[in-house]
Parts: C-alpha cells; sequence; structure tokens
C-alpha cells in the first residue's frame, strides 16, 4: 500500500477588518453563519473575505467545492511505475485505468512505451 499524503483543502480565508459601519450582506451573512454578527457588530467590525474554494451552496446545505488540489476525476486512483531515470525506484502516478507498458531495453538502459 503506497503511503500517500492527503491535500489540505482550503475552503476559505477571511480576516477580520473595521466596518466603518458599512457591512455588505455577504459580510452579514457570514457572521451570522459563524454565530458571531452580534458580538462584530458591537465592536464595529466585519468579517472579510480573502478567497474561498466554494462554488455553490444549496438550500439542503451541502456545498459544492474544488480547487487546484482537488482531482477532478474522482474515480482515478494513484498507481505506480518505474521511475524513467532509475529503474530500481517506483514512481508514483495518478489516473483512471491508465495501463502503461513499457519495453525495457537492457543493453540501451532505456524503458520505451509501447502502444
Amino acid at each position: 500500500m503506497l503511503n500517500v499524503k492527503k491535500p489540505k483543502i482550503e475552503l476559505f480565508a477571511f480576516k477580520l477588518a473595521f466596518a466603518d459601519g458599512k457591512v455588505t450582506e455577504e459580510q452579514r451573512n457570514t457572521a451570522i453563519l459563524f454565530g458571531v454578527y452580534d458580538e462584530l457588530d458591537r465592536q464595529d467590525l466585519c468579517i472579510q473575505t480573502i478567497r474561498t474554494n466554494v462554488f455553490g451552496i444549496n438550500r439542503e446545505g451541502s456545498i459544492t467545492i474544488g480547487g487546484p488540489k482537488l482531482p477532478k476525476d474522482t474515480d482515478a486512483r494513484i498507481g505506480v511505475k518505474r521511475h524513467p531515470k532509475n529503474p530500481d525506484k517506483k514512481q508514483k502516478i495518478f489516473g483512471y485505468n491508465a495501463f502503461l507498458s513499457a519495453s525495457v531495453e537492457i543493453h540501451l538502459g532505456i524503458e520505451l512505451p509501447v502502444y
């Protein structure tokens, strides 16, 4: 079994800022969602969104997320192949039903793909 580190996924990045009496609907809804709206309002603060990887929220409460570390093909798996520069080592590959065939040419010291 391969020991593969799972990526950490950042859903939101926020910061606290002074509201100066101007709180947008997004900032108000975010503070309500986290249950801190009343306290932030008393302190004249708001939550500003720096970045988010949430692409949608439906009425049932589930959210759709994305980002550069999330695979698009959820059925894909991690496999291994021989490292091209060092045949004694294995290299991780990511793919779905990917079958790689190679011809190992010992005299030339190379591995050639076979199609």
